[in-house]
């Protein structure tokens, strides 16, 4: 018979459990701060090997029947307790971090793990520091990493916290050298330094000048640099900065436009967020969380450029959620916050003054204020009766303004009361308000084509206390309409159906929009001829289409963390009579240039052809790549007319790039936008790039013959183009010269109509050897195909290679499809590689050998796509590029077992390559003992570091004494003291007095037998500046050996011997050490933390 009772388990438990309430059958009773918690020794010793040793290893606490545990707060006990008899783990916010530390010294791995992943779903502005300095304290590297993240992520605010003056030095200095921080300015940094020196000045003086070897001089204010240096004057340092000319993630802040659009369709990508650059015409795209109602949001913005949303997933009325989320500029995610107090849909959501407001929502009368210090929603007066689901609110001075058609009213945050004010004099079915000058401008939003009244704009005047028609003979007819303030001028965007002369652009469905600019001086609207003004207002109609209301935000954001938009047109959707007059410069300004070739490739879309005559002998020739585009020089048959050189490349299956961007006089709706900028001077970008940065086009051999497209140049016509040393030449008057062409490179174009111009490439892609990095040498392998992680794992897996998980094993982007070779950011893919291969302060968009090369990242996006580094952008989604390069890794140690690369000139160089057979070294004498490093193979487990010292004749030394919790009867004591901390004594002994493991040369690469420290038997060891690294990961290092007296006590004899060892207490003496980590005994230099208890958070 063969039969399981599947409920045995949870039963027995459940029994234990009701016994343990009941006091009935313990055998102890753990006293904690004077309560007495009646326990089973075996439940205890089953969960926790704290207990285990206890109980089981000779210490008098095993015969005991009471034991007093110190360090444990009486809540945190209990709530160990209850997880060792249920399973569960419940925990009121404020006890997390004295939890965590119980968990941590009973070791509970599963309560102190989940009490560390609540902490980093609840950093906020105001406990961020806090957590950093604790986990740090702990050596929780996985939390260490989350709260330094949220810290530089959130940089100008976490600054201003009481607790960021309180960061030791070695923290602080680690934050100021990352390229990520979130300051919109250097001087933002020089001033937290500043604040933090201040804070104690008398004793943290003397570190200004290390803190200043942080701080990017190139951007630093000359007011501050002054300051600084007036500081330095009372000490003997001097203040030498850092010369990186880099800026800082913040930095590249720019001021975008997002759209917030209520969508009627079911298609995903049109429910992304789009985000406009109006100074570059470049559009990017927001993400949103998961089935979020894009009717249901409300998205509010500070002054500090933070993005708050309210939101529901919800499907029903009666199934509302109270979400509320915060935008991560770096990672262009929504995280969550606090959720409100109520659910709502639709609500008013504004900032003022410190705090975010969320007013009605779904015809409800209440109201609520968050807090962002820390993460709290609390209670305010309700609006004095319900209003409709579609409302507004907007802020005026101290107060707040919500506007509906059942009423407006005023709530006065320093009165902390609401008021009746005037109705609108037509009341707005749905409401959309801004505020500009002082006064609140308000339009109806809906749809008014079956009312009997145009939409108008109406005006309040807080001071008088009445509304006004704004501008009395400004009316109009619309489907939607948008109020949109940009710097200091307010515009409204009008959007309908049906044919008009004076549209901005045109969808498949004829939609047209119109645009006006308010004249506050005259109080008027005048309607913009948007033709010359493409750059501020991009093609609307076509994101607008499905839309019922749209609003738009202004708000500083950083276009390299944002996505590309997928959105395109599609076939089915584009008519014959499409008009060309919608010109691929249009969407090439406003969508990218990915977007003008959507056009180019849909199936139904006309497109002149012209017939030119055979070519003679004269090819198509591959000129250099620029800003994402590849550039040619096609023979042209005829005279070099801008007519001609234009049909000349098109008929080539190219496209004719214009000289400058949309607002050069010389670029029309013919050509396209490329991202060429020096309008008054024709084609010198190229010429740059293909001769040299000091060259120009007369002076770059390979353009010589070459005409660009310049309309309005000269009355004649004639292109501008090289001719024997002479630039711009009218190409009037002459013959069969070569036209300047272009081609996107993420777009595949139609064959040329004629074989013979078929356009030379690139030279064929090779193979190339990049860095060796701990231990792995890393390469670039051509791809062919898009750029998905699939495609580029395949790719390095068919030539012979591993491919590199962007990260640890933990890393989000991390799978068991590809192999943990130490890269370490896991967000910022291949910046480990970039500071190896170029600059130490360079990032993979900024390192030439790294553009068009793609990392495999896994879950990254839906599309599978790889992150690539392409032309200054990073991570760029590497699923609609084709034909790059795929980001590969092969152990030093272990042979190429697949195709090698295609040229050997591209191997690792010789220092590289895998050594000679290793040797027994010896390493250092200490207390009797004599030490060595012996080569191992396989796998760095601590029973693998045994078996090789044992194989060689060595005995494998224990970390520490007896009572060190890593020690063990396989291991013997051969006078090793510092147990948390392996291989210390010995370091100090072969190099210098204050050496460390991960500072002394010949440790690199050893590892140390280390008993119960991983649940994966990793041993501890040094490794490219690092320790203590885990072990299981690695391969073929060297194991920690020694060889001494004959007569070594090993732990056994001692647990073993016939007299009873030493009266010791595990609860009256030294604690069971944490875990070993990569920050580990950080603290001990820190001016500020000396103990477990003396950091404090809130959650």
């Amino acid at each position: 018979m063969d039969a399981t009772n599947e409920v045995h388990v949870s039963n027995v438990l459940q029994e234990l459990n009701k016994q343990r309430a009941r006091a009935e059958l313990t055998d102890v009773v753990l006293e904690v701060e004077g309560r007495c918690f009646p326990c089973h020794r075996s439940v205890l010793a089953s969960c926790s090997p704290y207990f285990s040793s206890m109980f089981t290893s000779g210490y008098v606490e095993a015969k005991q029947e009471r034991i007093r545990i110190q360090d444990v707060s009486e809540v945190a006990m209990a709530t160990i307790l209850d997880y060792a008899y249920t399973g569960c783990v419940k925990a009121e916010p404020d006890q997390v971090q004295a939890v965590m530390s119980a968990a941590r010294l009973l070791q509970v791995d599963f309560v102190g793990r989940k009490a560390a992943e609540y902490m980093k779903d609840h950093l906020d502005v105001s406990n961020c520091v806090d957590v950093w300095m604790y986990a740090d304290m702990l050596a929780d590297c996985s939390l260490v990493e989350a709260s330094k993240k949220y810290v530089a992520s959130r940089f100008d605010q976490v600054a201003l916290q009481p607790s960021f003056v309180q960061l030791p030095l070695s923290l602080l200095q680690s934050l100021l050298d990352r390229d990520d921080l979130m300051a919109k300015l250097e001087d933002n940094v020089v001033r937290a330094a500043l604040r933090w020196v201040d804070f104690n000045q008398e004793e943290r003086l003397q570190h200004l000048s290390t803190l200043s070897k942080s701080l990017r001089l190139s951007h630093i204010s000359p007011e501050l640099r002054v300051e600084m240096k007036k500081k330095c004057w009372s000490t003997d340092s001097k203040l030498v900065y850092n010369d990186s000319t880099a800026q800082r993630l913040g930095h590249a802040q720019t001021e975008l436009q997002i759209f917030l659009r209520e969508v009627y369709s079911d298609d995903e990508d049109e429910w992304s967020t789009p985000c406009y650059d109006p100074s570059t015409g470049r559009l990017y795209a927001i993400d949103m969380p998961d089935n979020l109602d894009s009717f249901s949001r409300s998205v509010t913005v500070t002054p500090d450029d933070e993005l708050y949303m309210a939101g529901d997933i919800a499907k029903s009325r009666d199934d509302r959620q109270n979400k509320f989320y915060q935008y991560n500029h770096l990672l262009n995610t929504w995280e969550p916050r606090c959720g409100m107090i109520e659910p709502r849909y639709r609500c008013g959501l504004v900032y003022l003054k410190g705090y975010i407001y969320a007013i009605g929502g779904d015809g409800v009368r209440t109201a609520e204020r968050y807090d962002p210090s820390c993460d709290e929603w609390t209670s305010i007066p309700p609006l004095p009766q319900p209003l409709s689901l579609e409302l507004c609110a907007v802020t005026l001075n101290d107060s707040i303004y919500v506007i509906g058609r059942k009423g407006c009213y005023c709530f006065s945050t320093t009165e902390n009361k609401w008021s009746k004010i005037a109705d609108m004099l037509r009341p707005p079915v749905r409401p959309q308000a801004v505020t500009y000058r002082g006064r609140i401008y308000c339009i109806d939003c809906d749809s008014n084509r079956d009312s009997q009244h145009y939409s108008r704009v109406e005006m309040y005047n807080p001071t008088k206390g009445e509304w006004k028609v704004s501008d009395g003979s400004f009316e109009f007819e619309c489907d939607t309409a948008t109020l949109m303030k940009y710097r200091k001028t307010m515009y409204i965007l009008i959007m309908h159906g049906g044919p008009d002369t004076d549209l901005l652009e045109t969808d498949m469905d004829s939609t047209t929009l119109l645009v006006y600019q308010y004249l506050p001086k005259s109080d008027s609207w005048r309607y913009l001829d948007v033709k010359n003004k493409r750059r501020l207002f991009p093609p609307l109609a076509l994101w607008l289409r499905l839309a019922s209301t749209t609003e738009c935000l202004t708000v500083r954001m950083i276009p390299m963390c944002l996505r590309d938009p997928k959105h395109c047109f599609h076939d089915s959707a584009i008519g014959t009579n499409v008009l060309f007059s919608l010109s691929l410069v249009s969407f090439s300004a406003y969508f990218g240039t990915n977007m003008a070739f959507c056009m180019l490739q849909a199936k139904s879309l006309v497109i002149l052809s012209l017939t030119l005559c055979a070519v003679c002998e004269r090819e198509v020739s591959y000129l250099a790549q620029f800003a994402g585009w590849r550039y040619y020089k096609v023979p042209v048959t005829g005279e070099m007319t801008s007519t001609n050189v234009k049909a000349t490349c098109e008929a080539a299956g190219y496209v004719t790039p214009c000289p400058g961007d949309s607002d050069c006089p010389h670029s029309s709706s013919s050509c396209v936008d490329t991202g060429l900028d020096n309008c008054s001077g024709p084609m010198d970008e190229v010429a740059r790039v293909l001769c040299g940065n000091s060259s120009r086009p007369d002076t770059c051999a390979q353009l010589d013959g070459v005409y660009q497209f310049m309309i309005n140049w000269r009355s004649d016509d004639g292109a501008c183009g090289v001719e024997s040393g002479s630039w711009c030449t009218s190409g009037s008057g002459r013959q069969d010269r070569h036209a300047f062409c272009a081609r996107d490179r993420n777009v595949t174009i139609a064959a040329p109509i004629d074989a013979t111009t078929a356009p030379r490439e690139e030279p064929k892609r090779e193979s190339s050897f990049l860095a060796l990095y701990k231990g792995w040498r890393y390469y670039k392998v051509p791809v062919t195909g898009g750029m998905t992680s699939t495609n580029v794992k395949a790719t390095c897996e068919a030539a012979g290679y591993v491919t590199p998980c962007p990260g640890d094993s933990k890393c989000q982007y991390s799978s068991s499809s590809c192999v943990v070779t130490g890269l370490e950011d896991c967000i910022r893919p291949m910046k480990d590689i970039s500071k190896v291969l170029c600059e130490s302060d360079d990032i993979p968009h900024t390192c030439a050998p790294l553009d068009g090369v793609y990392q495999f990242m896994n879950n990254w996006r839906p599309d599978d796509d790889a992150c690539g580094a392409e032309s200054g952008r990073w991570c760029v989604e590497g699923s609609e590029r084709q034909d790059r390069y795929a980001f590969c890794a092969e152990d030093r140690k272990v042979s190429t077992i697949g195709v090698a690369p295609q040229d050997t000139t591209t191997t690792a160089p010789d220092s590289t390559v895998a050594a000679s057979k290793r040797d027994v070294s010896y390493l250092a004498l200490y207390k009797g003992w004599h030490y060595y490093k012996v080569p191992v193979t396989g796998a760095m487990t601590s029973a693998n570091v045994k078996a090789t010292c044992e194989a060689a004749g060595y005995v494998t030394p224990c970390p520490g004494d007896s009572e060190c919790r890593y020690s063990s009867p396989s291991c013997v004591v051969t006078g090793l003291e510092d147990c948390i901390r392996p291989m210390n004594d010995i370091s100090k002994a072969l190099c210098e007095s204050d050496s460390t493991p991960h500072t002394c040369a010949p440790l690199d690469g050893v590892y140390q037998f280390m008993n119960n420290w991983k649940s994966d038997d990793d041993a501890c060891g040094a490794e490219s500046g690092r320790w203590c690294i885990e072990g299981s990961e690695r391969q073929d290092r060297y194991a920690f050996c020694a060889e001494g007296r004959d007569t070594a006590p090993s732990l056994t004899s001692q647990l073993h011997a016939t007299s009873p060892p030493p009266t010791r207490s595990l609860t009256s003496g030294a604690h069971l050490p944490p875990p070993l980590c990569l920050a580990l005994i950080i603290s001990e230099s820190s001016d500020v933390i000396s103990g477990p208890n003396e950091v404090k958070m809130s959650f």
